[in-house]
């Protein structure tokens, strides 16, 4: 169970890539996404986090892995989850089919 925090809402927001070859698009999109290590503000955010790696914030795989990795953050008391797709113009197509799908 959560701490309360009165009427507020747990919100997450995920990077998500739905991608055959996972490894590849991590190699990919860690390039694409380095830039972010170098704002203060994401730095700040990943050592209050605990977060080693922004990295480690992305969510890429097929869509049944991609699914349980949401449910995840739903298990783990998230009133809402933004996703942010992630990827080459075929992977963000499949993460919007993921979306319209559902996610259970």
């Amino acid at each position: 169970m959560r701490p309360a925090i009165g009427d507020g809402l747990v919100s997450a927001a995920v990077w998500v890539c739905v991608s055959d070859e996972p490894d590849e698009a991590r190699a990919r999109l860690g390039e694409q996404l380095a830039g972010y290590r170098t704002l203060a503000s994401y730095q700040a955010m990943s050592e209050r986090e605990r977060v080693a790696d922004m990295m480690d914030l992305l969510v890429v795989g097929s869509p049944d892995e991609v699914r349980a990795e949401l449910a995840r953050y739903a298990e783990a008391s998230a009133d809402e989850i933004a996703v942010i797709l992630q990827g080459t113009p075929a992977e963000r197509e499949a993460g919007w089919a993921l979306l319209e799908e559902g996610l259970t």
